[in-house]
């Protein structure tokens, strides 16, 4: 697959304790993302293709949104954002920390 993610998050994975998931999340899943209030679906891209995520560790990954133009303007650096998998169960939390160029 081709990696295009517009902006990379800084985000903590929580424990499955911690409503996380009890397992690690492979580059290139698809998930949710929680951002002003709208869930958006999108697929989280690691440094490499062959990255996992794994729980209480913290991760800079890519975010790739499937409808970018609806919530390009709701996204900036410092953006609290929340991770949630596809069953809408909160997974991770999180910070723009990098605007990639506009796709």
């Amino acid at each position: 697959m081709t990696q295009k993610p517009q902006f990379t998050i800084r985000i903590r994975f929580l424990l499955f304790g911690e409503a996380g998931r009890s397992k690690t999340l492979p580059s290139g899943c698809q998930s949710f993302l929680g951002v002003a209030g709208d869930l958006t679906p999108c697929t989280v891209w690691g440094s490499s293709e062959d990255e996992i995520f794994k729980s209480c560790r913290v991760h800079d990954v890519g975010i790739e949104l499937r409808f970018w133009d609806q919530y390009k303007g709701k996204v900036s650096i410092g953006t609290a954002v929340t991770l949630f998998d596809e069953g809408k169960q909160r997974i991770g939390t999180g910070v723009v920390i990098a605007m990639n160029s506009p796709h």
